[in-house]
């Protein structure tokens, strides 16, 4: 249809949602920005063209797409998650960091949210407030186990620091149970 007629828009609305649902994100961007041309307004292009441009990792130019999206449906979690993500990734720290402790109760996005929230505050020296992001993080289910080790491991490393040796340990003891060779935990 888009060979048949360029200037169409339902044939570049379409074939862009068909690349982005087959996350061939760099083929959805041009059909994408040809749809802008003719209808800024259409349902979910902003999301679609910011979640594109996030998942090539180009952090920067997705900002304003993913904000015209909430502004659109700020319901979208997936969208405020790549956006807190594209924040943090492009120096806007603070404002990303609040995003993520919203996030943090999310049954989806919670213990990465809680996660990238723990590290900052562990980045900042705020321990304390990274050891309470790393537990509500361990209080999620159905959570990718690389970020479980990961909560687990950085949640172990706060507990070391703030002289909490046992509950450090045990937590240790409880990655190399699942993965002998994470990091240095073995060591």
């Amino acid at each position: 249809a888009v060979k048949i007629n360029r200037e169409s828009f339902e044939a570049n609305y379409y074939l862009a949602q068909a690349y982005f649902q087959a996350k061939e994100y760099e083929k959805a961007i041009p059909f994408l920005r040809k749809s802008m041309v003719f209808n800024q307004e259409a349902s979910n292009i902003h999301e679609w063209m910011g979640l594109s441009l996030y998942n090539l990792k180009r952090f920067r130019e997705s900002l304003p797409y993913l904000k015209r999206a909430l502004t659109d449906n700020p319901e979208q979690k997936s969208v405020l998650f790549a956006m807190a993500d594209a924040m943090q990734q492009t120096g806007f720290g603070e404002k990303s960091l609040k995003v993520f402790m919203h996030l943090r109760p999310d049954p989806e996005f919670g213990a990465r949210s809680c996660l990238a929230a723990g590290i900052m505050h562990m980045n900042s020296g705020s321990l304390d407030k990274a050891e309470l992001d790393f537990e509500i993080g361990l209080k999620h289910s159905n959570v990718p186990s690389e970020v479980m080790l990961e909560i687990k491991y950085r949640l172990a490393g706060c507990y070391l620091q703030n002289k909490k040796m046992d509950q450090g340990l045990n937590l240790l003891r409880e990655i190399q149970a699942v993965n002998p060779t994470y990091r240095d935990v073995s060591s």
